[in-house]
């Protein structure tokens, strides 16, 4: 029940409640609608965070979405970047002996291939 709907039920009852003619009985009443107005005060309140924690749930879901997407579209990324650096790795590790690559192409010797004429010795004094 919002406020109004309390208001309409308690101005509804005033009649009968002036009608009571013990003032104990007219007192607790009293005390009992100050406690419903000010309980009701508290449901308002609750219901205002509770609407503003449905935002912020609406705008964290969003956030998810976007993110997830972004996973996904990096994870697919980074697949083909993986597979791009096994191929360079491939192509830089071949070499003359190891594929049909000819001797002149080679960036390093192999290692079954050591020619000692081109070894610069370094003396220590």
């Amino acid at each position: 029940m919002d406020r109004k709907e309390v208001t309409t039920i308690l101005d509804n009852l005033k009649p009968a409640i002036d009608a009571v003619t013990d003032d104990n009985v007219k007192m607790i009443i009293k005390a009992l609608i100050s406690i419903i107005h000010s309980q009701q005060e508290v449901i308002e309140a609750q219901q205002k965070t509770i609407e503003q924690q449905q935002r912020t749930i609406q705008q964290q879901q969003q956030t998810i979405e976007q993110q997830q997407k972004t996973i996904e579209t990096q994870h697919v990324l980074i697949k083909e970047q993986h597979t791009e650096i096994q191929e360079l790795k491939e192509k830089l590790g071949a070499n003359s002996s190891n594929s049909s690559k000819p001797p002149s192409g080679d960036l390093f010797k192999p290692n079954d291939e050591r020619d000692n004429t081109n070894k610069v010795t370094i003396q220590h004094f």
